[in-house]
């Protein structure tokens, strides 16, 4: 396999992992946006689409950042060290969505505190 075409197969797999990831994420992420919101749905919309940006573009340039280099290496072993970099992208920024979710979502009183 040439370089282009595994630096192209490690880009293709870390697009699908990131899409898959944002497909199961959006309808939970939606919710909590709307009641954050205050069922302002626009401005949850907005952060919706932000968010699926973030968790598209980051993984991808994390991925572009790594570029085969050693041919003596197999070609598993330079996909996965791109993918490797990919996923630290995107942890990262689910990492950094869930810190600021986690900021802003109103706690609940417990049980034993007076109103």
């Amino acid at each position: 396999m040439s370089e282009i075409s595994i630096f192209l197969t490690g880009l293709g797999i870390t697009v699908l992992i990131s899409f898959l990831i944002v497909i199961y994420f959006k309808p939970h992420l939606k919710k909590i946006l709307l009641e954050l919101n205050g069922d302002n749905e626009r401005q949850a919309n907005f952060w919706v689409a932000y968010t699926t940006i973030i968790l598209m573009l980051v993984p991808l340039i994390f991925a572009i950042w790594i570029v085969p280099d050693d041919m003596d290496v197999s070609v598993f072993f330079q996909i996965s060290k791109q993918l490797k970099w990919s996923l630290m992208g995107l942890v990262t920024s689910l990492v950094v969505i869930g810190i600021i979710i986690i900021r802003f979502v109103p706690r609940e009183p417990k049980i034993n505190e007076k109103k």
